[in-house]
């Protein structure tokens, strides 16, 4: 499923005035409960991450372990 950021502010704005039926691309969704809402919206900040990494908009992490050591280690 593609996502964008319209998919995102409507999932935030449901979340904002309590509602759980959002409808996004012509599909109307009923969630649950509340945190069922928040998930999907995280899941959908997560997509959204990787795409803009995948397309060098955002720097990946850095992952490096630096040690510094004198006597004794």
């Amino acid at each position: 499923m593609d996502v964008d950021t319209e998919d995102l502010i409507a999932l935030k704005e449901a979340l904002i005035k309590g509602e759980r039926e959002v409808s996004i691309n012509d599909k109307r969704i009923v969630y649950r409960s509340v945190p069922e809402l928040r998930e999907a919206i995280h899941e959908i900040e997560m997509r959204l991450l990787r795409v803009s990494a995948k397309k060098g908009r955002i720097a990946p992490a850095a992952r490096q372990i630096r040690l510094n050591t004198s006597k004794g280690f």
